[in-house]
């Protein structure tokens, strides 16, 4: 059977590890428990107040986008741009977390030393010199550029948007796409046009998938937090 090009099927619902309350319960126990001076336990309560709004986010742009759902039976005007709005505020939540994290190992010097932290580019390239955690920045690095992509149009060739529903599991999708511009390049993230694209344009940027992000930002908060020489933040156990 021709595929036609379409991306393959997403992980079962069952097999992401989302952020949930819980797993930031266990993050705030492991850094309060401890003792911290106020610096410190301000920026790692910024950092869970962060993640956890996030995944509130998360939360109604999945209640929209219906990942691992049926089609829907139609997704009228208003649900697109609903739809374009969450996806927008998630991305940018993200972002903002990625900095209240990086934000974070800036105040435990000890543990974290010469992290940096005023670049996500630089902070996600760091972290992704552990192999357990280089894929998860890979998709957070995604996800950055994504995120770039919606905040800085200006100085990239003007995009157009839809979205579309492909039977990969994902749900509902925004797609943005477009012409070259004058330099003859195409966005950052963006890709040619793929078979079976319903408009005939020179690239189309494929969003990250919001819940392998989710993923991704619990596993670089999970895994150095756990790292051998962290024990401010190592279980007591």
């Amino acid at each position: 059977m021709h595929d036609f090009g379409l991306p393959p099927k997403v992980r079962p619902e069952a097999q992401v590890c989302l952020i949930d309350r819980d797993f930031l319960e266990r993050c705030a126990t492991l850094i309060f428990s401890t003792e911290v001076n106020e610096k410190q336990h301000r920026a790692a309560q910024n950092f869970t107040e962060s993640a956890l709004r996030l995944s509130r986010k998360r939360g109604q742009l999945t209640e929209l986008a219906r990942p691992w759902g049926p089609p829907p039976i139609g997704f009228s005007e208003a649900q697109q741009h609903s739809l374009y709005d969450l996806s927008e505020s998630y991305f940018q939540g993200v972002y903002n977390t990625l900095s209240k994290l990086a934000a974070t190992t800036v105040v435990f010097p000890e543990i974290f030393p010469g992290i940096p932290w005023r670049s996500m580019e630089k902070f996600l390239r760091h972290l992704g010199q552990l192999p357990e955690i280089s894929h998860a920045c890979d998709v957070l690095e995604a996800a950055r550029t994504y995120r770039t992509h919606l905040d800085h149009p200006a100085g990239t060739p003007v995009s157009n948007w839809m979205t579309t529903w492909l039977p990969d599991d994902r749900g509902v999708v925004i797609y943005h796409y477009g012409r070259f511009g004058q330099s003859g390049k195409m966005p950052e993230g963006a890709n040619d046009q793929p078979p079976w694209f319903p408009l005939t344009v020179d690239w189309y940027v494929d969003p990250p998938f919001f819940p392998y992000v989710d993923e991704a930002l619990k596993m670089i908060t999970d895994v150095p937090m756990n790292m051998p020489g962290t024990t401010v933040l190592a279980p007591s156990n």
